[in-house]
């Protein structure tokens, strides 16, 4: 019950009331010995740390979870998302391999599972992975697959993180038009889902694009939505980064740079984490 409703607020950018819940669910899971909640706790606690920015304490979180599952004795989908999410901080930490051997992990226990749902993620990861180190082809054919996949099962979720690593994978591959089509579809999918930490991590990445092709006022632009998303989750200093930068893009010049600058101001006003 608690673990399924921190996990909403995760996903709906309550980080505060995430944080709550998962804990309450870890102390109901200890009280009664329940290993299955306790990991299902500490995978989303690592979630939790890692949409912080906290890549460590998320390690060790989605490292408990896999212990507890390997106490456990039963090997199950839960295992296959903490899996995929330890390779996804590993991946963000810079360890490469140690990431791809992770979503290797979580993709070959789901086929075996016969739970290709489950193993949607670590296969998106695994094109992620491809993508850093170098392999651009194999990162956009891979992610075309997952989210063609999606599609097909009806799974959102997937097809928008596909999506982005797609559009990173055309991006660096020269084909920046087509990089954006594919992240305006997956900010249209994550408005529907509804996931507003997706939803900003869609502007920002459009914003690194426009910004990588020189059109410093919609860059400007995206990072603005960017920060008023950021903002509203609470993520009060990630927000100011982006209007600074808004306000950067425009070089402080007019009416735009002007209205972007008074945002900021007022936030100057807001102590960080409010």
């Amino acid at each position: 019950r608690y673990n399924g409703e921190g996990l909403r607020r995760l996903e709906r950018g309550d980080l505060g009331g995430a944080d709550e819940m998962l804990q309450d669910a870890l102390r109901e899971a200890e009280l009664v010995d329940d290993l299955q909640g306790q990991a299902e706790a500490w995978n989303n606690l690592g979630a939790l740390a890692s949409a912080r920015g906290q890549l460590e304490r998320a390690w060790a979180c989605h490292a408990s979870a896999l212990r507890l599952y390997g106490e456990r004795g039963e090997r199950d989908a839960g295992e296959v998302r903490s899996r995929s999410n330890l390779g996804g901080v590993m991946l963000r930490l810079g360890d490469e391999a140690g990431a791809a051997q992770q979503f290797e992990q979580a993709a070959t226990l789901a086929a075996a599972l016969g739970d290709d749902a489950a193993g949607a993620m670590a296969r998106v990861g695994l094109a992620a992975a491809a993508l850093r180190r170098g392999a651009v082809t194999e990162a956009r054919d891979a992610a075309r697959r997952e989210a063609s996949g999606g599609r097909r099962r009806g799974d959102d979720g997937a097809v928008a993180a596909a999506l982005s690593i797609e559009a990173a994978a055309l991006e660096a591959s020269g084909a920046p038009a087509e990089a954006q089509a594919r992240l305006e579809e997956a900010l249209a999918i994550d408005r529907r889902r509804e996931q507003p930490r997706a939803v900003a991590d869609d502007l920002r990445s459009l914003a690194r694009l426009a910004e990588a092709r020189g059109d410093r006022a919609g860059a400007a632009s995206w990072r603005a939505r960017a920060a008023r998303a950021l903002r509203r989750m609470g993520e009060v200093g990630q927000a100011r980064d982006e209007l600074r930068r808004a306000v950067d893009l425009l070089g402080g010049q007019g009416d735009e740079a002007r209205r972007l600058q008074g945002e900021l101001d007022a936030l100057d006003a807001v102590p960080s984490g409010r």
